[in-house]
C-alpha cells in the first residue's frame, strides 16, 4: 500500500494487487499516480481481479468511472487520444482467458430498496420464522438469493410485500390501524415469559409528555420486578432462569437483554421505537397521538391482569404498585 507521504510523481503504473472495499482508500491509492511529471503521458492501472461474493466485490477503476466495458490497454475515460506510449503498448500481445461482465455497481446501488427476510416480516407484521417457514415450504420465493459464508441471504423486491400479503391473506397495517393493531397485539397474550408485561408497565411508568422514556429509568423498574421475586425466593418463570442475582447486577447485560427481548417485540411492529436521543425509547408518534389517558389506564390494567394470570401457578404475584 502506498502511504500518505509517498513522493514519487514519476509513478505511471499502479497495481491494485489487494481487494479494496473502501472507495476512499481506492481513490487515495489511485491519486498517488496522478501527479504530473515530465515525459509522463498517463497513468496505467492494473486491477488484480478474482471471483467475489455479492457482498464483497472490491472497487476497480471500472466501477470508479462507471465504465462496464473492457478494452485491452484502453483509455478508461473513453477519450480519443494519440500517444507514443499507447503505440508502444499496442505491440504487446494479450490473450483473453475469460471475459466476464464488469459489475460497476455496488451491492447497495444494484439492490436498493430490496427487503431482507427480517424487513419483509416487519412489513407483513409476522415473525421471521413465519417467512422462513413459507420459504422452506416453497410457498414464496425470493427475488435474490446468494451465499455469504455459511449463510444464505434472501432478498425481496419491495413490490412483493403486497403480493405476499394477499397470498397469505394477511391484514394490511397502516398509521390508521396502528391503535387497533396495538391492542390486538396485547390481547393475543402471547407470553412465553413475563418480560413484555413487565417492560410495558415500566415503560408506561416513565413516559414523558411526548410518549418517550429514558431507557435506564425503564431498566431500573424492570430489574426491580425480578430482583423482588428472587429476594422472596419466588419463581421468575422456570428453574434455570437467566435472571439470577448476578445477572441482574450486570447493567450492560440487562440492558441488552431488555432491548433485544422484550423491547424488540414492540419495535418490530413499530409500536415502540428508538428515539433520536439514543438514551430514550418512545411510542410511535402515530400511536401516541391516538392514545388517551383512558387508553393508558386500560393498558396498565390489562398488563396487571395478565401478570396475575401468568404467575398464578408460579408462586403468585407480589405487590407491584411501583409499576402502576
Amino acid at each position: 500500500m502506498i502511504s500518505e507521504g509517498w513522493d514519487s510523481p514519476q509513478t505511471s503504473i499502479v497495481v491494485m494487487a489487494r481487494p479494496t472495499m473502501s472507495k476512499v482508500l481506492y481513490l487515495q491509492q489511485l491519486g498517488r499516480g496522478l501527479r504530473k511529471y515530465e515525459g509522463k503521458e498517463c497513468l496505467y492501472v492494473i486491477d488484480v481481479v478474482d471471483q467475489y461474493g455479492a457482498l464483497n466485490v472490491p472497487w476497480s477503476v471500472h466501477s470508479i468511472f462507471n465504465n462496464p466495458y473492457y478494452v485491452p490497454f484502453g483509455d478508461i475515460l473513453g477519450r480519443n487520444i494519440s500517444s507514443d506510449e499507447m503505440t508502444i503498448i499496442e505491440g504487446l500481445v494479450e490473450e483473453p482467458l475469460a471475459i466476464r461482465e464488469i459489475d460497476i455497481f455496488t451491492f447497495e446501488e444494484k439492490y436498493k430498496g430490496y427487503l431482507s427476510v427480517e424487513q419483509l416480516a416487519r412489513e407483513l407484521f409476522v415473525s421471521n420464522s413465519s417467512v422462513y417457514n413459507w420459504l422452506r415450504k416453497k410457498e414464496i420465493f425470493p427475488d435474490l438469493e446468494f451465499k455469504c459464508g455459511s449463510e444464505t441471504i434472501r432478498m425481496f423486491k419491495p413490490e412483493r410485500v403486497e403480493e405476499i400479503r394477499k397470498l397469505k391473506n394477511l391484514k394490511e397495517h397502516s398509521h390508521e390501524t396502528i391503535k387497533d393493531d396495538f391492542f390486538e397485539f396485547l390481547n393475543e397474550k402471547s407470553y412465553t415469559f413475563s418480560f413484555k408485561m413487565v417492560f410495558l408497565l415500566a415503560f408506561l411508568k416513565n413516559l414523558d409528555k411526548n410518549g418517550n422514556a429514558k431507557i435506564d429509568n425503564v431498566l431500573k423498574l424492570y430489574k426491580r420486578f425480578y430482583k423482588d421475586r428472587l429476594n422472596y425466593n419466588l419463581k421468575v418463570y422456570r428453574e434455570n432462569c437467566i435472571y439470577t442475582h448476578e445477572y441482574l447486577e450486570n447493567h450492560n447485560a440487562m440492558k441488552q437483554s431488555m432491548l433485544s427481548n422484550p423491547f424488540e417485540k414492540f419495535e418490530r411492529k413499530r409500536f415502540i421505537l428508538n428515539c433520536k436521543e439514543l438514551s430514550e425509547i418512545g411510542f410511535n408518534s402515530n400511536l401516541w397521538n391516538k392514545l388517551t389517558k383512558e387508553d393508558i389506564k386500560r393498558i396498565k390494567d390489562m398488563m396487571y391482569a395478565h401478570l396475575q394470570e401468568y404467575y398464578q401457578n408460579l408462586d403468585g404475584l407480589l405487590n407491584i404498585d411501583y409499576l402502576l
